[in-house]
């Protein structure tokens, strides 16, 4: 009995043939092509370089993309004295993409809220840190859209 259960459960792993929708051969079977950006450039700069390090430029699949992005830093809350303490970055970025004729528009938000550092020179250090983890999770929600999109 424990031979048929080692035999059945062996066949059932090496048969299943699941396959992320996030996998590196998908990815690299895109050729993204930023066409326009406009809002926050420093923002948008980190995001091209990302977007063109995961692209292939011998991929028939070629997508034009405009981005444009709006970074905001808003107050969240203060402490007694009326210094702030809690704020919300917030980074909303609009894609307008166009692939074999079809063109599509969605946006992407991300949203951090964080205390208020002492350090004004840690403090933009920390933000920097922070938008630049925007760039990596924008551009994997970007390239899933592109990869369902590419799917319809």
């Amino acid at each position: 009995m424990k031979k048929i259960f080692i035999i059945t459960l062996i066949l059932f792993l090496t048969s299943c043939d699941y396959t992320p929708i996030h996998n590196k051969s998908n990815i690299q079977n895109l050729n993204i092509k930023v066409i326009e950006m406009t809002g926050d450039m420093s923002f948008n700069n980190l995001l091209k370089k990302d977007l063109e390090k995961a692209s292939s430029k011998e991929s028939k699949k070629k997508y034009l993309i405009s981005i444009n992005t709006s970074f905001k830093k808003k107050d969240f809350a203060k402490d007694a004295t009326g210094k702030i303490s809690n704020f919300e970055l917030n980074l909303i970025s609009l894609f307008n993409v166009e692939f074999n004729g079809i063109k599509k528009s969605f946006t992407i938000e991300e949203k951090f809220f964080t205390n208020s550092l002492a350090d004004k020179f840690e403090q933009k250090r920390y933000e920097s840190t922070i938008k630049k983890n925007f760039v990596t999770s924008i551009k994997e929600k970007l390239i899933v859209k592109l990869i369902t999109l590419n799917d319809n």
